[in-house]
């Protein structure tokens, strides 16, 4: 631990000791680039923007700020003259592919700008899989990835502008899970009847084409268009779990695995050729709870209900059309046409989201140095509530990712670092862990939560679960005072399951034989030329219900309830949000914006009706920290090379062969033998 903060603070002021002459230099290509900017402005605009300013009363949009959303971090200076040729060369291709500067967003927004302009409509622009951070590749513009949280704050901060009278949300392919899809939907509900304060708003969304999840997201607005020859997919929900036990047989690879806890199924593909009993009765309850919540969401849009819902999920597949006389839409019309409805009832427009970044220009010497850097920090002075993300798989130490891959894991080190941030900022009141994890690591797990639980004793902590927040997930969750998960949350799953993989047999596919000299009666105990003795099998069995014990303790002091309560409703079993709020492992369903209330609220340091300050925390790495990862090159490239093999097979078999092979990295890697781990994986598409 470090309580001084000195850590996080010991390269703030590194690239900050520039010269006249260079800041002479950085003010003169800013003021070309927004000359640039405004003479071409208007040949750069996309049909889009065009179609905002349409009404005759149209107000002029305000200029974009190259000041906003700066990307913040930390210097780094351990990489050599190596690394830091491949970063500028990485960085100088990027930006050769990119779009001519004048062809970025022009109309977004920031928060200050939102203020000043009067335009009473607001569009945004919704596409990309959904996030809890930023993707790495955010640094260049060129991310495709939607971060829910920072659009959740958006539609509220809109919401709260007198001068708004209507949202338009024009929604393009969404990669969004059903929770995910039901805090956005809330959020939209929260702007057209807000619980005080602000005045009512319209929301109007359009899609041309669109699945259950998107449909959820949008079950809540005033007015649904679909273009005339857009579709809607409603397959219904199914689960599928794949075995890959005789595959790693004829690879000579063998699952020697135990587990604790009576659904503790994780491990079952890899050691069976079908699913258990119990594995099979939780999943039904699950997809019956899903399934349950997916009906109830769609049915609250007027004139339809459970009967309705049911049967248009039977038929499954609409066009504009068939989707307006089920009325799963309200109208069918093209993009501009429903615009332009918004625009000539309400005034001129302005685009919200995506919000206007400073794009990296290479041709100066200090955007460069911003880029690698992160840029300028900047200090609060406000009280503020601390959104801390935890997104991914737990895993020990450091990020073990590399540059190229931009799947967010929770790596201790590097969460801890952020979590002492957040303690040591005074302008700090209140944490919102915000949790998108289906668990991993059980010791890193435990190292998280006793941190958090600490905490936690000095500052409110409440936990916002995303899509997922089970086993490690839940681990961590624990030590909130506060929990609250959406209905089709997948939480719960307390177990543990260990053991490793057994290579013998591929060894002597390709011939390598080998002899093993011990000594220790357990001495074989993580080698993967053999399966476990009887006495090797007893110590892991000791060392996983131990754990099992801990993981029980920590839910019992969380919840406030006896170790047997808890120990009835855990033995891996996996619950939707609706279940777990029904059997005491969550306090409330509600989503991000509901724990940040209520974080407020708990903290007392804002009046009745004043809206906090939200800042996210980890901070965007700069490129010099995704390339410094300091330790673990070894696993990272190992782990690397399996995942980017499966994910070069069809989309189809992409999926389940990158969960193979993460699992198979993890037992063939490093000690440690103990996992909180979810089950399976649900996605509906």
């Amino acid at each position: 631990m470090r309580p001084d903060g000195s850590r996080f603070r010991a390269h703030r002021g590194v690239w900050q000791q520039r010269g006249t002459a260079g800041e002479a230099d950085l003010a003169v290509t800013r003021n070309t680039v927004e000359a640039d900017l405004a003479v071409t402005r208007n040949e750069c605009e996309d049909s889009d923007m065009m179609d905002l300013n349409r009404s005759k009363d149209a107000s002029p949009e305000p200029a974009p700020s190259f000041d906003a959303h700066r990307r913040k971090g930390r210097a780094s200076g351990r990489l050599g003259a190596s690394a830091l040729s491949l970063v500028i060369a990485v960085a100088a291709a990027s930006a050769w592919s990119l779009p001519a500067r004048a062809e970025w967003p022009l109309f977004g927004s920031d928060p200050s700008a939102a203020r000043a302009s009067t335009s009473p409509v607001r569009v945004f622009r919704l596409g990309g899989v959904a996030r809890e951070r930023p993707s790495p590749w955010d640094l260049f513009g060129t991310g495709k990835s939607l971060v829910l949280p920072e659009l959740l704050l958006a539609i509220a901060a809109e919401g709260r502008q007198p001068e708004v009278k209507t949202l338009v949300m024009k929604v393009g392919a969404l990669g969004i899970g059903l929770a995910q899809a039901e805090e956005l939907a809330a959020a939209l509900e929260a702007v057209r009847k807000p619980a005080s304060g602000s005045a009512k708003k319209r929301v109007i969304a359009y899609v041309e084409s669109a699945d259950l999840p998107t449909l959820v997201a949008l079950s809540k607005v005033d007015e649904l268009w679909i273009a005339p020859e857009g579709s809607l997919y409603l397959p219904g929900l199914q689960a599928e779990v794949s075995f890959y036990k005789d595959l790693l047989g004829t690879l000579g690879l063998e699952a020697d695995i135990e587990a604790v806890g009576q659904f503790k199924s994780a491990m079952e593909p890899f050691t069976r050729q079908s699913m258990s009993d119990a594995a099979r009765e939780n999943l039904e309850s699950l997809v019956d709870g899903l399934y349950q919540s997916l009906v109830s969401a769609l049915a609250a849009r007027p004139g339809l209900n459970a009967d309705k819902v049911k049967a248009a999920i039977d038929l499954g597949l609409f066009d504009g059309e068939a989707a307006l006389k089920a009325g799963l839409v309200d109208k069918i019309g093209y993009w501009g046409e429903a615009l332009d409805a918004q625009v000539k009832r309400d005034g001129a427009g302005t685009l919200a989201w995506p919000k206007a970044t400073e794009t990296p220009d290479i041709s100066s010497i200090f955007d460069l140095v911003k880029l690698f850097s992160g840029g300028d920090e900047k200090v609060s002075t406000t009280p503020k509530i601390a959104v801390l993300v935890a997104e991914g798989a737990i895993v020990e130490g450091r990020d073990p990712s590399d540059f190229m891959n931009d799947e967010s894991v929770i790596a201790s080190e590097d969460f801890l670092d952020a979590l002492y941030a957040v303690e040591n900022d005074p302008q700090v009141k209140a944490i919102v862990l915000r949790i998108n994890s289906p668990g991993g690591s059980a010791l890193a797990s435990d190292i998280l939560w006793r941190e958090l639980d600490r905490v936690g004793k000095k500052l409110p902590l409440v936990v916002s679960m995303g899509s997922v927040a089970a086993s490690g997930g839940y681990y961590i969750a624990s030590a909130g005072k506060r929990i609250y998960a959406d209905a089709t949350t997948l939480t719960g799953s307390i177990g543990v399951f260990g053991g490793k993989m057994v290579y013998k047999g591929l060894l002597d596919k390709v011939g390598v034989h080998s002899v093993t000299i011990a000594r220790g009666k357990n001495a074989g105990l993580f080698s993967g030329l053999t399966r476990f003795s009887d006495s090797e099998r007893e110590v892991l069995k000791k060392t996983m219900r131990h754990t099992y014990e801990t993981f029980v303790n920590r839910v019992a002091k969380g919840r406030n309830m006896s170790f047997d309560a808890v120990d009835k409703i855990a033995q891996g079993r996996v619950w939707t949000g609706k279940q777990a709020l029904e059997v005491g492992l969550v306090d409330r369903l509600g989503g991000l914006d509901e724990a940040i209330r209520e974080a407020a609220r708990m903290a007392k340091a804002w009046k009745p009706g004043e809206v906090p300050e939200v800042e996210t925390f980890p901070k965007s790495k700069s490129i010099f920290e995704l390339f410094d990862k300091g330790s673990g090159g070894a696993k990272r490239l190992e782990l690397g090379g399996m995942l980017a093999l499966a994910k070069g097979l069809p989309g189809p078999l992409a999926a389940p062969a990158s969960r193979l092979a993460r699992v198979v990295a993890s037992l063939l890697g490093g000690r440690e033998q103990v996992f909180a781990l979810l089950p399976f994986e649900l996605s509906v598409r």
